[in-house]
């Protein structure tokens, strides 16, 4: 068993009716804009800007696909 440190996930939900590939493009660029600082933390009044370590995960819902 593993133990790992807290982290921080940041995730977006895109109705896409154009399709998957305007979907991913907008949400990819509404999720970078949070890590580089369009955010602003509950109780803090600057934004904070995060590292961006991980790779991005891109999924459809069911009722997206239809």
């Amino acid at each position: 068993l593993r133990s790992y440190a807290p982290y921080t996930v940041a995730e977006t939900t895109i109705a896409a009716p154009d399709g998957m590939r305007s979907g991913t493009g907008t949400g990819f660029r509404t999720v970078a804009g949070y890590i580089f600082g369009k955010n602003r933390p509950r109780g803090r009044t600057p934004s904070v800007k995060m590292k961006m370590t991980a790779p991005v995960r891109v999924s459809t819902t069911e009722a997206a696909s239809r």
